[in-house]
């Protein structure tokens, strides 16, 4: 068997050895410069979170919570491009978690990107599979994404089995209510819109809309009944459609 010469195996023993505590440095300031980014981002200090978390990632480039976290506090500020990319550097080095692949699919939606932001959604779905409240949260941003891709029946389909489980979840509603209108469907957009009055009859939004799918089912009468509701909670213009 072919030996390697000795010198050359005490170089590479030393050249290994050397690298193990300039390495473990670097995790070490990777860290601290880590936990500084979640302190300044708790602050809502986001340029100071940027910088922190970009120099733990310089200073480990393998650090995926980091990467995710540079992601947010970008996201944060409105830089969805510059998020995009420390997300995507996030879902290759954390690929159990859930939360990078939403995070890219808020920038996607943001960038008016929905079919590259279901697909992002999805993926944080299938990880998040575990954890029913993140399912249910990630399934509404998958709704909202259809509803931006004018997939309004898909966005519909998703919310009703949402509420078809939480029948006081006002978001959902709120959102299938949405969904319905923009389907045209007039009358599953009233029923909804009444559980969510119900619900919450100080919602200004859904009175107004309630009153708008009135209209076209050429419901005078009641859509009068909702713009007064409206005009109750101080919505001048419903007051004149009141009348």
């Amino acid at each position: 068997m072919h030996r390697k010469p000795l010198f050359f195996v005490t170089v590479l023993f030393l050249s290994l050895t050397l690298a193990i505590p300039q390495a473990s440095a670097g995790r070490a300031a990777a860290k601290k410069a880590y936990n500084k980014g979640v302190k300044l981002a708790n602050q809502s200090d986001l340029d100071g979170a940027v910088n922190a978390f970009a120099k733990a990632v310089r200073e480990d480039r393998k650090y995926g919570q980091a990467w995710r976290d540079l992601g947010m506090a970008l996201r944060m500020k409105g830089q969805h491009v510059e998020a995009l990319a420390a997300y995507k550097q996030a879902t290759k080095l954390s690929k159990k978690s859930h939360t990078a692949f939403l995070g890219l699919g808020r920038c996607y939606l943001a960038l008016r990107m929905p079919t590259k932001a279901i697909a992002a959604f999805e993926a944080a779905e299938k990880k998040a599979k575990r954890k029913p409240k993140a399912v249910v949260e990630i399934q509404k941003y998958i709704a909202k994404a259809a509803v931006e891709a004018k997939d309004y029946e898909r966005a519909v389909k998703i919310l009703k089995k949402i509420t078809k489980k939480n029948k006081t979840d006002q978001s959902a509603l709120s959102s299938l209510a949405d969904a319905q209108s923009k389907a045209k469907r007039w009358g599953g957009a009233v029923i909804t819109l009444k559980k969510l009055t119900k619900l919450n009859p100080s919602n200004k939004s859904a009175w107004l809309l309630m009153a708008q799918c009135h209209t076209q089912l050429n419901d005078a009468q009641s859509a009068k009944d909702a713009y007064q509701s409206a005009c109750d909670l101080g919505d001048r213009k419903a007051c004149l459609r009141a009348r």
